[in-house]
């Protein structure tokens, strides 16, 4: 109002403030990043807090701080002995010279640890724990784990082989089964590593399982088996391994025993063969005990068996085969055969026979097979011969062609016969054979050539090399035609319209000359041909019973021929497979 004024000022100066910040995780990840694990827990508390002339204090979350000028990180360890995860909250505080402060927390969580421990024992046959920890082999011990929250158990039971892997298993309870086959105690260094649910894992400490050395006693028997009178088995202790802590007893099942590595003799010899009621089998047994230990003890039992004698048939015959009706005369060979009692059984479903040397007739053709039953007091055998009734040979054969002509008649006799039962005739085998114009053939499939005309009949004789013999006849088996010949007219006067087309078969004897055709003999095949004066063909035909009759080319070219001379040619063959071929002129005339 009056026009008055003043003026004052100070200085403010505003100091700044740190940032805190604080990370931690685990020790053993390469990443940098995992903020948990199983205890004991590593853990790298690392400082990146901003600004100048800063002082740090940690507060590491289980009781214990740090203080620090510098920003060098803090290696800390964490534990948990608790049955759930175990948080620690870590908070770190960064002050200025000036005491101006800022705070940043993290935190880390250690999972539940493990307590690893297990029980042992002993079990007996039934299974039930006994409490002992050493014993003979083999030990069945059952082990039974003791960690709580496990659920994967490595059991190392110490008598693996070395470095093999131990795979895991989900068994908290295992049973195992020690088996020292050494000539010294053993011990065995046990211990089982568990895994929980988070990963965590813990090892037990090391307990022990002594299985003291336990002889197994084996043997061997040559041969296991035997008949009587051989009577001799050599036994082998083939113990393994040997110790001379070991002490052996031995019982051969025929009352005599001994002690000792070795048996009483070897080989051992019996003096008789085993019992019925035994199975014919003597009970070897060898037991085996240590003297360090003499509850440590083994037994093996095995059998030599040593069979009553048994019979041994056999017989012979004078023949094993001939032609039917055969008759075997058979001589029984058997030793001690007036103490046996026989079955003879022919194969032909006839009578059988209990006659020591019986003799038999085959009647039918047929392969039979003797069997003789002989029964003793050491039990019954069979013995088997064959026997062969041959019957007549099956005589079978062809001519061929059936029909020849002179000259060169020639036929094959091909030979079909074979033996009684349809196989091949062997050696040996004998053929004759009559072809009835006088001549004979002992070859098997011989070529046959007629010299004269006519119808013959042919037969086979055939003996076996065993004598058995047939013949087979065959009426008229070769017709024989004599030489062939065809022949024309040189003249003919058919009608104008033609004759029959040429057919001359049916014709009376007043037209026999109104067609051209051949008077033949043994003709097979055969070819006309008829030709004007200008070389013209005017007919043909390929079948001789079929003549011409004097038209064109069956009149399909203007009816019938004009008079004059034509010429002719007739190719073919006979039926001895001779060519012919004839040419010559016909007149017709109107």
């Amino acid at each position: 109002m009056h026009g008055c004024e003043g003026t004052v000022s100070h200085d403010v100066t505003v100091w700044p403030k740190p940032i805190a910040k604080v990370r931690a995780y685990a020790k053993d990840d390469p990443d940098q990043k995992r903020q948990s694990g199983c205890p004991d827990l590593e853990v790298v508390v690392a400082n990146e807090s901003r600004g100048k002339n800063l002082t740090y204090t940690y507060d590491l979350g289980d009781g214990q701080t740090a203080n620090q000028t510098t920003l060098a990180p803090i290696d800390h360890t964490y534990y948990n002995t608790l049955d759930e995860d175990k948080p620690y909250v870590i908070s770190l505080t960064a002050e200025s010279d000036k005491g101006c402060k800022d705070e940043d927390k993290t935190t880390v969580t250690v999972f539940p640890g493990l307590d690893v421990d297990f029980e042992y024992s002993q079990t007996d046959a039934s299974g039930n724990k006994t409490g002992k920890k050493e014993g003979c082999s083999p030990f069945d011990v059952l082990f039974e784990s003791k960690a709580v929250g496990a659920h994967e158990f490595y059991w190392d039971f110490g008598d693996g082989e070395p470095g093999a892997e131990i795979k895991p298993s989900g068994e908290a309870v295992r049973f195992h089964r020690y088996v020292n086959r050494e000539i010294t105690d053993q011990t065995y260094n046990v211990k089982l590593k568990a895994k929980n649910s988070k990963g965590c894992w813990a090892e037990s400490e090391v307990k022990k399982v002594t299985v003291y050395a336990t002889p197994v006693p084996e043997f061997t028997l040559d041969p296991y088996k035997q008949t009587w009178p051989n009577n001799e088995v050599r036994i082998v202790n083939t113990t393994d391994p040997m110790s001379s802590k070991w002490e052996f007893d031995w019982t051969y099942g025929d009352g005599n025993v001994s002690k000792g590595q070795t048996p009483t003799s070897t080989p051992y010899v019996y003096e008789q063969w085993a019992l019925r009621d035994w199975d014919y089998a003597y009970t070897i047994t060898l037991s085996a005990f240590n003297t360090e230990h003499p509850e440590c003890k083994g037994t093996m039992t095995d059998y030599a068996y040593i069979m009553p004698p048994i019979p041994t048939p056999s017989f012979t015959a004078l023949r094993s085969e001939a032609c039917a009706p055969f008759q075997v005369v058979l001589q029984n060979t058997t030793e001690y055969k007036k103490d046996m009692e026989f079955e003879w059984d022919f194969g032909d479903d006839g009578d059988k026979s209990t006659e020591p040397d019986p003799v038999h007739t085959y009647y039918e053709p047929g392969i039979y097979q003797v069997t003789l039953t002989a029964r003793g007091e050491g039990g019954h055998a069979t013995a088997y011969g064959v026997y062969v009734a041959h019957g007549k040979p099956l005589v079978k054969f062809e001519m061929a062609p059936k029909q020849v002509m002179l000259p060169k008649a020639r036929v094959k006799a091909q030979n079909g016969s074979t033996d009684w039962d349809g196989s091949p005739l062997g050696e040996g085998t004998k053929y004759f054979w009559d072809f009835g114009d006088g001549t004979t053939s002992e070859e098997v499939s011989p070529v046959k050539e007629y010299e004269r005309a006519g119808e013959f009949d042919v037969s086979l004789h055939v003996e076996s090399a065993m004598g058995c013999a047939d013949e087979l006849r065959i009426e008229k088996a070769v017709t024989v035609l004599p030489a062939g010949w065809i022949k024309f007219p040189n003249v003919f006067s058919p009608p104008l319209s033609g004759m029959n087309d040429g057919y001359y078969g049916d014709l009376s004897p007043e037209d026999f000359c109104t067609i051209f055709y051949p008077d033949y003999r043994g003709v097979s095949d055969y070819h006309l041909m008829i030709f004007d004066r200008w070389g013209s063909l005017v007919f043909e035909t390929r079948d001789i019973k079929r003549g011409w009759d004097g038209t064109r080319k069956r009149k399909v070219m203007g009816g019938g021929c004009a008079m004059g001379v034509y010429a002719w040619r007739a190719t073919g063959h006979y039926f001895n497979g001779t060519v012919f071929d004839k040419r010559g002129n016909v007149t017709l005339l109107r």
